[in-house]
């Protein structure tokens, strides 16, 4: 059996978790078209978008197109839409008028969607696709909204302190009515999408914390820092490697 000396799998991973921090093109280019899912939801005036809704429909809420199935003739936006998931799990609801946040299954009181962190009561709730604004009672000016979330059966006693802290939550959030729902990102301190924080969460896999400055921050030349590099994961041809070949 001969000694692998590849490594490939570590060109791509930053160097503080011990790899070469080569940028992984199909993640960077992922991560420039997600722009693209973030202005979708946001522009809902441009002409670009309103082609796509009348081409694809759109889903509740009016953050993405429906599912592309065809197979011809539509291959970009379907690309774009491919990274649904890997974009979508970084962003939160900011909710004002609350027609288009789900209220179970949409991040917009923590980083958990309600769905998550009460399943017991997403299972037995009567509005499981309800939006905010179904289920929030708004008050008169001055005074207090209440939250109108029903469900299948009455809950035993072990049950209560579990639902009281649902209401706590639900009541620790404040909804106002004035503004359209909108998107935080969560990835950066600023909310804002960028393509830089989508690359970086992309590209966030599991790895060492390697001391990467005494590495390639010393004063050597590149090729002296890469063979180090190369050394400390065990790919150069020393005698006990030759052995192993």
């Amino acid at each position: 059996m001969l000694f692998d000396l590849r490594i490939e799998d570590k060109v791509c991973v930053p160097k503080a978790k011990g790899g070469l921090g080569v940028r992984s093109l199909v993640l960077f280019n992922k991560a420039l078209l997600g722009k693209w899912l973030w202005r979708f939801g946001l522009e809902e005036n441009n002409l670009w978008q309103r082609i796509l809704v009348a081409k694809y429909g759109v889903e509740l809420g009016g953050w993405r197109t429906n599912p592309i199935r065809g197979a011809h003739g539509c291959g970009l936006w379907k690309g774009i839409l491919s990274s649904w998931d890997d974009y979508f799990q970084h962003v939160q609801f900011v909710v004002g008028q609350g027609n288009r946040a789900c209220f179970w299954e949409d991040k917009w009181c923590g980083d958990f969607a309600l769905k998550d962190r009460f399943p017991l009561l997403f299972t037995c709730s009567n509005n499981r696709g309800a939006t905010i604004e179904t289920v929030l009672l708004r008050s008169a000016a001055g005074g207090v909204d209440e939250w109108n979330v029903t469900f299948t059966h009455s809950f035993n006693d072990w049950e209560v302190e579990m639902v009281v802290e649902f209401f706590q939550v639900l009541s620790s959030v404040a909804v106002p009515n004035l503004v359209p729902d909108g998107l935080k990102w969560s990835c950066n301190k600023g909310g804002v999408f960028d393509s830089r924080s989508f690359y970086a969460a992309l590209n966030n896999r599991p790895g060492v914390m390697f001391p990467w400055k005494c590495v390639w921050k010393v004063k050597a030349s590149p090729r002296v820092s890469f063979f180090i590099w190369s050394a400390a994961w065990g790919k150069i041809l020393t005698c006990d490697n030759l052995m192993r070949r």
